[in-house]
């Protein structure tokens, strides 16, 4: 995740998108996580290359806000990139907004 520097070179909170990455898949990939501030899933893989899940649940709600990710992407390089990605840190679909943050990143 990366973060951006304010006037005054405070450290801003971190944003929502990542990249764009070079992936062997898909090519340049924009990462949108819509969880954000902490890892949160509803399993427990051994191999998860997050490590320890700081939330495990089958919860689902909203972790950011759409208003915080479709601002983040906006100000994003999303032009260089051939897809977005939704990841990050955990699980995207426990994210209740999930849909609402597709519908109008396509816009």
């Amino acid at each position: 995740m990366t973060t951006a520097l304010e006037s005054g070179s405070e450290m801003s909170t971190p944003s929502t998108v990542y990249g764009p990455v070079d992936s062997w898949r898909v090519g340049r990939s924009l990462g949108v996580d819509l969880l954000c501030d902490t890892s949160v899933c509803s399993f427990r893989c051994v191999y998860c290359q997050l490590g320890a899940i700081n939330l495990h649940t089958s919860e689902r709600r909203v972790y950011v806000k759409t208003e915080r990710v479709l601002a983040d992407l906006e100000a994003s390089r999303w032009r260089e990139a051939d897809v977005i990605t939704l990841s990050g840190s955990g699980e995207p679909t426990l994210a209740a907004n999930l849909g609402e943050v597709i519908r109008a990143s396509r816009r």
